[in-house]
């Protein structure tokens, strides 16, 4: 499991293993391991934190966080087109990253069941903002639906093609 060597190799090392490495080369390789993994596997949105997010092609630092606030404001993403509501990720950022997100409908119904929403499986945009008041993008939302195309690899362009 790469990211479990990762974790291994960020830990504290034993004495002398530390410097037989080159720290520069070691961070670049075990890097571009985890870039691999993403783009093979994909990353749940979730349940990943902000460090892997930041090794989805056409997300940076800044979008990582941005989605995580998005995340902890909002409750998990329902759907891909959700993503589109964060702040930063605009079209290009979207088409970029979208086909490396995984939604997991398994625990999207159990997320919506605990939540007591719809039995159909939808799931309301939170928002604390008072009436009157601009509504963000997000609260703009009405309920999102689940697409199970949303945990393969297939991308949203590709989805038409792929209910053919």
């Amino acid at each position: 499991n790469p990211i479990l060597l990762t974790c291994f190799f960020l830990s504290p090392p034993s004495p002398n293993f530390q410097h037989d490495v080159s720290q520069t080369l070691l961070k670049a390789t075990l890097d571009s391991v985890v870039e691999e993994c993403v783009s093979f596997v994909g990353v749940d949105i979730n349940n990943c934190s902000e460090i892997l997010l930041r090794h989805i092609a056409g997300l940076n630092a800044n979008r990582a966080k941005n989605v995580i606030e998005w995340r902890e404001k909002n409750g998990s993403f329902v759907n891909r087109e959700q993503l589109k509501d964060v702040k930063g990720l605009g079209p290009k950022s979207f088409q970029q990253c979208a086909g490396f997100i995984r939604i997991n409908q398994e625990y999207i119904r159990s997320f919506c069941s605990q939540q007591g929403e719809l039995a159909a499986g939808g799931h309301k945009a939170a928002t604390n903002e008072k009436q009157g008041k601009k509504k963000n993008k997000a609260a703009a939302s009405n309920i999102q639906r689940p697409n199970p195309l949303d945990q393969t690899c297939i991308h949203p362009e590709s989805y038409n093609i792929a209910m053919r």
